[in-house]
């Protein structure tokens, strides 16, 4: 493997580690003419679609990148098949991953294809050999590549007793160290091993020595591994007073002070104890410097008592405020502003946040469509599945007879293929508000057209019926919540189930929880009307190559935002 590959500025690094994926393809992706043909560059630009769950997009880039490698590196290849594992496209994963020689990888790329072969139940024993033999910079990354070989081999308690041997004094400081704890939970150590691990950093002597960030990653550590250890609690408390009560303590400390207590508020809940839970409530409350977290705290609890009567209605609007001003961004915080507005009879108050807030999500979605139109400008927009009719590529008011008149369905005439932003399903998308005018076509299609209609496509699909179906036809599953904008220039399908399928799944023994849980959900109450009797009570179990739902049952809605002017 060449070096001087996937070789990267500690700013760009640093980027992509705090996952400002955003920023940095605004940065990189406009420079794709002067490096179209720098497979590093390609690298990147595939690193930071799959940072941002948009696989196709991740996909193309890697390919890019990989055509450019040839024999140098397989990276390229593993990360593609990494990137049609997040899609859920397991055989063609799987196909890639048979395909690269073995003997040609370095011992990281080893790695990397032990823990892909690993999620597929493939043996990877004939890697282990090597990458336990290879040379490493230090004895710590010679221990943490060994666990993780050991893991994806299967030999669990080899791992684990390989990994008890890692001090904090083998790393270069604290934060490298918590950092593989937390790696080592993500591939599901034992909680004894991360228990050992992270104890020995909660030594009185050593937590004197950490800043307030290494304190800090420790609390976000000692959260996310589920550490309810009422010891290690009583000994980062001590630790923390000493520094708070110090005299040095500006907001950093602070900082970490409430920090702690919304953590040990955790432990409080999972115990259960009220009386100590009302204790850190109140230590939360009196605390100088409120962080986000702790402000969330605050809110989430002050507004049970809005609706009794009992909230401090000042101070609470106070609170979130402030929690808003942490991240402009968080629709869920100025959801709850405007809750509280409507808990107090200001229905005018919550409209205008709502419509800020439609607002702001749609300067936010503009620019992500910016971002991937640019991408496909560069990459290359494919042709719309009806180019070769003849017309269909003529100007917007030349069209295709084909279509009786009417522009295409699929592209609206502009000749490639539109970028979705998602599948929905069943219910009405009404409530996804559009930047520009809405152009809609009504359109039942066999199972080759819907195949291409949604192949490599993102879906908000919970009917696990029709789910099933469409990631059978390609479609993933979204990483992203349910779309509440769309912008000029999106296009969204939404696919309903025509009655007569309805009916078809009940006689065939299907429960409505299978075909529509969402509308099962919301509607409990209307789930003894006489119409839904004729669905089981139970759920009906499905063999895995079979496919209750089909393209004849359904109708699909192809929605396209054009711009306003």
């Amino acid at each position: 493997m060449d070096d001087k590959l996937f070789t990267y500025d500690p700013k760009v690094l640093s980027m992509l580690k705090e996952n400002k994926v955003n920023e940095l393809l605004t940065q990189q992706l406009y420079n794709y003419r002067d490096k179209v043909d720098d497979a590093s560059f390609h690298f990147l630009i595939g690193m930071c679609w799959l940072k941002k769950g948009m696989y196709h997009e991740a996909f193309i880039a890697f390919d890019k990148a990989q055509s450019l490698i040839g024999s140098k590196s397989h990276k390229g290849e593993i990360f593609k098949a990494l990137t049609l594992y997040y899609a859920q496209k397991d055989q063609e994963a799987q196909t890639i991953l048979g395909n690269i020689p073995l003997k040609e990888l370095s011992v990281y790329e080893k790695l990397a294809f032990m823990s892909l072969s690993n999620s597929y139940g493939m043996d990877c024993d004939e890697l282990l050999e090597d990458v336990l033999n290879a040379e490493y910079p230090s004895e710590a990354d010679k221990i943490v590549m060994s666990v993780f070989a050991f893991v994806y081999s299967r030999h669990g308690n080899k791992a684990n007793a390989l990994a008890l041997k890692l001090k904090p004094q083998m790393f270069k400081n604290i934060e490298s160290y918590l950092n593989t704890i937390s790696e080592l939970y993500k591939i599901r150590m034992r909680h004894f091993t991360i228990k050992k691990l992270t104890e020995s950093v909660c030594k009185a002597s050593t937590l004197e020595t950490l800043s307030p960030k290494e304190f800090m990653l420790l609390l976000k550590l000692i959260s996310a591994t589920n550490l309810n250890e009422l010891v290690i609690y009583t000994q980062l408390e001590t630790a923390i007073k000493r520094k708070v009560n110090s005299g040095k303590a500006q907001l950093p400390w602070l900082d970490v002070y409430t920090q702690f207590w919304s953590i040990a508020l955790s432990l409080a809940e999972s115990i259960p104890d009220e009386q100590w839970k009302k204790n850190i409530m109140g230590k939360i409350k009196k605390s100088k410097y409120k962080n986000e977290q702790a402000l969330l705290i605050l809110v989430t609890e002050e507004m049970k008592n809005v609706s009794k009567g009992k909230a401090n209605i000042p101070s609470l609007k106070k609170r979130i405020e402030k929690l808003i001003s942490f991240d402009q961004h968080n629709v869920k915080y100025r959801k709850i502003y405007a809750d509280l507005a409507i808990l107090l009879g200001k229905h005018e108050a919550a409209d205008e946040i709502a419509k800020a807030t439609i607002t702001m999500r749609k300067t936010e979605e503009t620019a992500e469509y910016e971002l991937l139109r640019a991408f496909y400008n560069f990459y290359g927009h494919s042709l719309c599945m009806f180019h070769d009719k003849e017309g269909h590529i003529q100007a917007f008011n030349d069209l295709d007879e084909k279509f009786d008149g009417e522009k295409c369905p699929w592209c609206f005439n502009s000749g490639y293929t539109p970028i979705i932003k998602t599948i929905g399903f069943a219910h009405s998308p009404a409530n996804i508000f559009t930047e520009g005018t809405v152009e809609k076509k009504r359109i039942e299609v066999d199972e080759q057209t819907l195949k291409k209609m949604v192949d490599w496509v993102p879906m908000n699909v919970p009917s696990p019926l029709l789910n099933r179906y469409l990631h059978m036809l390609g479609a993933y599953m979204s990483p992203h919540e349910y779309p509440d904008v769309l912008v000029s220039g999106q296009t969204y399908i939404f696919i309903q189930l025509k009655t007569e399928a309805y009916k078809r799944l009940a006689q065939e023994g299907y429960s409505l929880s299978q075909i529509d849980p969402v509308w099962v959900a919301s509607n409990s109450a209307k789930s003894a009307r006489k119409e839904l009797q004729i669905f089981s009570k139970e759920d009906k179990e499905i063999p895995a190559d079979v496919y209750p739902i089909t393209a004849k049952d359904l109708v699909v809605d192809v929605i396209h935002v054009v711009n306003k002017n």
